[in-house]
């Protein structure tokens, strides 16, 4: 819910529109997470729900070294200035996918759905193995990432 209020909001205020000339609207676009008490209490709560997470998607996707994206693990081992986290790439693609899901479900698509499954649970398993080569796990991938590039 608080990206889609997020993507909503940009829409209004982001880098690719032009400025706003009101400053009651620019200030009301701007603060709209502080309209919400409920969601400043949410965003306290954020790291330990960050962490439940996280170990969620550890848990429903167990490493395997054969399965590991080679550029996402290159990547973690000597990062590209400039490039996005290859973590926070899998992050944005996985609710990218989620998103377009939940569109199609609510419009009974279910077909799409059901597409669509593959890749989100191929997306969210190299953001699983992603996150366990960034916490240190299994660093023998990481160097075999260096040899190879």
């Amino acid at each position: 819910m608080h990206q889609d209020a997020q993507d909503f909001f940009e829409r209004f205020d982001g880098p690719h529109v032009p400025p706003l000339g009101n400053p009651i609207v620019r200030r009301a676009l701007r603060g709209w997470e502080r309209a919400v008490v409920e969601f400043v209490a949410e965003l306290d709560a954020g790291a330990a729900l960050n962490e439940r997470n996280e170990a969620a998607l550890l848990a429903a996707y167990p490493f395997r070294a054969d399965k590991v994206c080679a550029e996402s693990a290159a990547e973690l081992a000597q990062p590209i200035p400039g490039n996005e986290h290859p973590y926070d790439g899998w992050l944005d693609e996985r609710h990218h996918i989620h998103a377009c899901m939940r569109f199609a479900y609510e419009r009974g698509q279910t077909y799409f759905v059901e597409v669509m499954e593959e890749a989100r649970e191929s997306v969210a398993a190299q953001a699983a193995y992603t996150l366990a080569l960034m916490r240190g796990e299994h660093p023998e991938v990481l160097e075999r990432a260096v040899a190879e590039r």
